[in-house]
């Protein structure tokens, strides 16, 4: 199988958000037609980390999936800390 066959691939554009209400939708809106002008099966996943202002369920209403953090970021941020992964 060629890692360009596309029929059987599975694509996941991951966005990461922070306050990001006024942005966010026209994002998701233009990774789902870049999908689907692609031809790719796929998710539009809107990570968010910590927003304030409503900007995940902006997404959602965009079509997103929505995910809060869950993960180690370097340098600090507000992710998960390495203890609550173990």
């Amino acid at each position: 199988m060629s890692l360009l066959d596309q029929s059987s691939q599975t694509v996941a554009v991951v966005l990461p958000c922070l306050n990001e209400r006024e942005a966010v939708a026209v994002c998701v809106r233009q990774a789902r037609d870049a999908l689907a002008a692609g031809g790719l099966d796929g998710d539009v996943i809107v990570v968010d980390n910590g927003s304030t202002d409503g900007s995940a369920e902006v997404a959602a209403a965009a079509g997103a999936r929505s995910e809060p953090v869950a993960a180690v970021l370097p340098g600090g941020g507000l992710g998960v800390e390495q203890e609550d992964l173990e």
